[in-house]
């Protein structure tokens, strides 16, 4: 039977359960992040996507998708639009992101061997590691004047705490665990549920 070894290349920071931006994390579908958009920016229209831009770092590439009401087209109209193209890193089609990763690593620790005669493909690790840049997909939502809400207890469900990941973003705050707890309590004091660490 064929062993899953996605996890061996999948360590970016993009797929770590940590943070480094800080010690809490909403998690919300980006479904309903849009459908939100939808509602309350443009008055129940469908969103506009457009390939915003790709921006590069020392480690990392961030392709940028831009969301924004179609009554504001024109002020983006110099921006492509994001299509369904299988070719592009990131598309949209039938409601979904899909994102093609070129890059899921930091650093290559593994290579793909194929084994012939038993039918499968194994990650064996390499005596010397291969550094990479890693890519994510970065959605920005155009506001402008509009403070996106989401309910309360809405937001209460999608909470976890988040351990701290290097290297942290400058401005960063971090808190204890116990030190979250009470702060959640204290914003939510008739919700039951414990907050959760993102494991």
């Amino acid at each position: 039977m064929q062993q899953s070894f996605l996890g061996k290349f999948a360590t970016s920071p993009v797929f770590q359960k940590s943070s480094r931006l800080g010690s809490y994390r909403f998690t919300f579908p980006l479904e309903e992040v849009l459908q939100a958009f939808s509602d309350q920016v443009c008055f129940g229209a469908q969103p506009v996507m457009r390939v915003f831009r790709t921006q590069l770092y020392k480690q990392e590439v961030m392709y940028a998708v831009l969301v924004h009401s179609p009554t504001v087209e024109e002020q983006f109209s110099h921006l492509p639009l994001l299509t369904d193209n299988p070719d592009c890193v990131c598309s949209y089609k039938d409601g979904h992101f899909i994102w093609r990763s070129e890059a899921m690593c930091e650093e290559h620790r593994y290579k793909l061997v194929q084994k012939h005669d038993e039918k499968q493909i194994e990650a064996e690790e390499l005596s010397f590691p291969k550094y990479y840049v890693w890519d994510h997909v970065g959605v920005a939502l155009h506001v402008d004047e509009h403070v996106l809400e989401f309910d309360a207890d809405r937001l209460r469900e999608n909470l976890k705490f988040c351990h701290r990941a290097e290297p942290t973003i400058k401005g960063s705050s971090f808190e204890q665990f116990e030190q979250a707890e009470e702060v959640v309590k204290e914003l939510w004091p008739d919700c039951p549920s414990p907050l959760e660490k993102a494991e």
